[in-house]
């Protein structure tokens, strides 16, 4: 199961801090040693590179489309830094509606840019994809997240 940490520090430090309080450390403790979990969850620690958003927040309620990606940096790749994706970040805010959040964080340890998109619906994902995600990134991995009763799930199992 993919993790994403898409809560903002003010710097390593911070993030480090509260990573240590007893009630994450006992949640972590619970995650990868109980039976909760069908595996130990993947916790990727990284700093945002940028974080674009508009409007006011949505409602799970509303059906938002979020989606998860992971662009590994390998040789011959299209894009291969973050300034390039916090371009793509910025061109998907002003040229799509209905995108909501546009974040961008660079996962050193995994060699890859990691993306959140949440969009009012799947429609408008859909405009993002056509016109912006539109492949000449290179391959992209995709998860889809469904709100289902207040919590998320994964749509086909799918994992980064």
């Amino acid at each position: 199961m993919a993790r994403f940490n898409f809560v903002r520090y003010t710097n390593q430090a911070a993030n480090d801090a509260h990573f240590a309080t007893q009630p994450v450390q006992n949640l972590v403790q619970l995650f990868t040693t109980g039976d909760i979990l069908a595996q130990p969850p993947e916790v990727h620690n990284c700093l945002f590179a940028v974080k674009k958003t508009s409007g006011s927040p949505l409602s799970i309620l509303s059906n938002p489309a979020i989606v998860l990606m992971n662009a590994p940096l390998k040789p011959g790749s299209a894009l291969q830094s973050v300034e390039e994706w916090k371009d793509i970040a910025e061109i998907s805010m002003s040229k799509t509606k209905g995108v909501n959040v546009f974040s961008v964080v660079e996962d050193k340890e995994g060699n890859s840019i990691r993306m959140q998109c949440v969009a009012q619906d799947w429609n408008a994902f859909a405009d993002l994809q056509s016109s912006v995600l539109d492949g000449s990134a290179g391959p992209i991995e995709r998860v889809k997240i469904r709100p289902i009763n207040g919590f998320l799930g994964r749509e086909g199992g799918h994992k980064l």
